[in-house]
């Protein structure tokens, strides 16, 4: 909700934010995408909407075909993308046509399939540099990797505001991910309520940066 009051999706009930500079990214799943249109015309369309030239649009527009992957269906319907397909496509768009002061990122991102989040990554550490980031995640390994200012959000309200990002991770495990019990079972409490069930899951590994597989 947070992201979708900065990018001027929605307006915030009381209160007010302000934003100095350029704003982009990916907050919804093709959000801002008509199903309808190809996903070239989307593009056009986006461009048109965030006051780029077509000139521009037309200078890069086959370095975000060739980002996204998306190939020869950049002339079909938005709407028979896949959700990996949107998301490339929207994450390029974005990141590619104009590189924002500020870039927007959630957990849509986790949608696209590994090769693609670890270009994605890869492409953020290089537009970090000069833009400012603002990440929305539960992924420790990525708070750690890109924020140096980590906030934590309870039901509307801020319980830690910090740049220890060490000390919020702690808290937010502590707080929030479910403990097992000694059968080995998972521990949840909500609304002071205990509930105890069992579940199979597996915990993924951190993959390295292509960048680090060159090297």
């Amino acid at each position: 909700t947070l992201l979708r009051i900065l990018s001027g999706i929605i307006k915030q009930d009381k209160g007010s934010s302000s934003i100095n500079g350029s704003i982009g990214g990916i907050i919804a799943l093709g959000a801002g995408f008509n199903p309808i249109l190809s996903g070239r015309e989307n593009l056009s369309v986006y461009a048109a909407i965030k006051g780029i030239s077509q000139n521009t649009l037309k200078a890069k527009e086959q370095e975000i075909i060739e980002f996204s992957e998306i190939g020869e269906f950049i002339d079909a319907p938005f709407r028979t993308y896949s959700s990996g397909m949107q998301v490339r496509l929207a994450f390029s768009a974005a990141a590619i046509l104009e590189v924002p002061d500020i870039l927007l990122i959630d957990e849509v991102l986790a949608v696209g399939d590994i090769s693609f989040i670890g270009k994605c990554y890869d492409y953020i550490e290089k537009i970090k540099k000069n833009s400012a980031i603002i990440l929305v995640s539960h992924n420790s390994y990525n708070i750690k990797r890109f924020c140096n200012r980590c906030i934590i959000v309870d039901k509307g309200t801020i319980i830690k505001d910090t740049r220890n990002i060490a000390d919020s991770l702690f808290l937010y495990e502590s707080k929030f991910i479910p403990k097992k019990t000694e059968s080995g079972n998972l521990l949840f409490k909500y609304n002071n309520e205990v509930a105890i069930k069992r579940y199979f899951y597996m915990v993924p590994k951190i993959l390295p940066t292509r960048s680090a597989l060159k090297d």
